[in-house]
């Protein structure tokens, strides 16, 4: 579809007065145990967009009872019954896609192609892929002179998911579509800082799933981790995040000695050799770095350049960055947007706060962003860095 700015700006309206959403448990929104909820907010503006609740252990038991009741029943379903399942949340997904993708702009900050043409396609392609592995949980069988054995694979209970905030539609998708085609029931976790379209799409499908099949707790990581991953009964841990947060939740999984997967941070690096197309390096060292603002484990945030093509890659890479338009991240016009949460700008704004403190230079920018009409909203310059060494902060 075409995306213009008055198509954004009118899904964007259904936001103008906050909602509240509660915890999805056992197919019921329910309030959390605390009474206190979180606001999601729109970084480009600091408008709140919706409240969300502060889950505890209170709601991390209710979940994971409701996920433990609904695993029998669900785990002995015929392939294709799970398959129509995810084929009715795929039909479901596809009708607003669109406006997942505005959601996913206003509340993390990035552009509406980018969620749209991006996010929201591969989102719908998880949810189709996984529907057809509902047939393909397999066994094996090795013959041998003397017998023969046999691989039986079965679901492995309750599953627990943490998604993080950067790209939360993909993550949603991938981590629930193979649990649920697998036969697993699942106590999600989405971000505190941006899950809005998640949210959203909880509440779409919610009439779907078999209660308590899907479960959505929302809240802060040291609240409801613990009591969800060390519970006897949650048997896999599926994240994606932080390095330092992976080792806390293998830790805590040691405790019932449950299997995890971990889909942790990067810091990749272009190399950029003394004979490349240096125009053609500099454009994608452009795209890898503006994509999603930078917020991106696959962002290309290290350059090794050949000191024989320094200065001629850095001259080429600072006029393609700084022509990359920012702004408002519903015009599809936009390229770059604003960084997810304060939490994500204080944080670079300490690291550009260090750079000449420890002897780097910048070679541009550096600084916030002031964008006309958005003058409150999370903006930083694109930035290039020289003189940089691995001990530095930023680093």
């Amino acid at each position: 579809m075409e995306i213009t700015l008055e198509k954004a700006q009118a899904s964007a309206a259904q936001f103008l007065k906050p909602t509240t959403y509660g915890h999805f448990i056992g197919g019921e929104w329910l309030d959390g145990n605390s009474g206190e909820t979180i606001p999601l907010k729109n970084p480009a503006t600091r408008d709140v967009l919706a409240n969300i609740q502060s889950g505890n252990a209170v709601d991390a038991k209710r979940a994971v009872d409701a996920a433990f009741a609904a695993f029998p029943a669900w785990s002995r379903m015929y392939p294709h019954q799970r398959q129509e399942y995810l084929r009715a949340i795929e039909d479901r997904f596809r009708a607003r896609m669109f406006d997942y993708a505005v959601m996913e702009s206003l509340n993390n900050g990035k552009t509406i192609s980018q969620s749209y043409h991006v996010d929201m396609h591969a989102a719908l392609s998880h949810l189709q892929t996984y529907a057809g592995m509902a047939y393909n949980v397999k066994g094996e069988v090795f013959d041998l002179p003397d017998a023969t054995v046999v691989t039986h694979r079965e679901p492995i209970g309750v599953v627990a998911q943490i998604i993080p905030w950067n790209i939360p539609m993909v993550m949603f998708t991938l981590k629930i579509a193979p649990a649920l085609a697998a036969g697993c029931t699942i106590v999600m976790k989405p971000s505190e800082i941006c899950c809005l379209p998640v949210m959203e799409f909880v509440k779409d499908m919610q009439d779907i799933l078999p209660r308590g099949v899907l479960n959505v707790v929302t809240g802060y990581g040291p609240a409801l981790g613990p009591p969800i991953i060390t519970d006897t009964r949650v048997r896999k841990v599926a994240f994606t995040g932080s390095r330092s947060t992976a080792q806390k939740i293998i830790e805590m999984s040691g405790v019932n000695i449950i299997p995890t997967t971990m889909e942790l941070g990067g810091k990749s690096a272009h190399i950029i050799c003394d004979d490349a197309d240096l125009d053609k390096a500099a454009e994608a060292a452009v795209i890898a770095n503006a994509y999603n603002k930078g917020e991106m484990c696959i962002a290309g945030s290290r350059l090794f350049v050949h000191k024989k093509v320094e200065g001629e890659f850095i001259g080429l890479f600072k006029e393609k960055l700084r022509n990359v338009p920012m702004g408002n991240p519903l015009d599809p016009a936009v390229a770059i947007g604003a960084q997810a949460s304060e939490i994500q700008f204080n944080k670079i704004m300490g690291y550009l706060d260090s750079i000449p403190k420890e002897g780097a230079t910048f070679a541009l920018g550096g600084k916030r962003a002031v964008v006309p009409g958005l003058e409150t909203g999370l903006f930083i310059e694109p930035t290039i860095v020289t003189n940089a060494r691995n001990d530095m902060k930023f680093m």
